[in-house]
């Protein structure tokens, strides 16, 4: 029995340190926006995902080993957070958290790049941005169904992101 609960203490605290090193330091990171997201039990929450750095490492690799052009983007990625909601039942909670991210990000330099309101459909992106590079992008999605909120982090070069919008046209024709 004793063993045994050893084991459950090393795989647990292993566990939650592997968790800390994946998003380590993503908070202090330039790109890292502040969102406010809906408050815990006032909507369904069906996804959840932060990567930082560390667990994006083997995704970059693979993609700079594949030698395709336009992926260059993806050496820039320091990491991504990624909410998914359901918005079927109460979309309430999800629109003020869209206005409280909104007003929030802008108040600390952000700056919004799109903004569609429609009857069913509201989308928000933004940007945080340097003269050299785009540090970080925002974009939140709320539809019929579900809303997303979606946070990459890096430090994207310019030609980078016109070799991979290049890319996404060439392979949209």
């Amino acid at each position: 029995m004793k063993v045994l609960n050893i084991t459950l203490v090393v795989l647990i605290t292993a566990g939650l340190g592997g968790c800390f090193l994946a998003t380590a330091g993503l908070h202090a990171k330039p790109g890292y926006a502040d969102m406010a997201l809906p408050s815990f039990g006032s909507v369904d929450k069906r996804f959840g995902l932060s990567l930082g750095p560390m667990a994006l490492k083997p995704v970059r690799w693979a993609l700079s080993a594949s030698g395709e052009a336009g992926m260059e983007i993806f050496d820039d990625i320091q990491g991504i957070r990624l909410r998914i909601y359901d918005a079927t039942e109460r979309r309430d909670p999800l629109e003020q958290a869209l206005e409280k991210s909104m007003r929030q990000l802008k108040a600390s330099g952000w700056q919004l790049i799109v903004a569609v309101n429609e009857a069913h459909e509201r989308v928000l992106v933004m940007v945080n941005e340097t003269e050299e590079h785009i540090d970080g992008v925002l974009a939140i999605v709320i539809g019929h169904e579900q809303a997303v909120f979606v946070n990459v982090l890096g430090e994207f070069k310019p030609e980078n992101i016109a070799r991979f919008v290049e890319k996404v046209r060439s392979e949209s024709t």
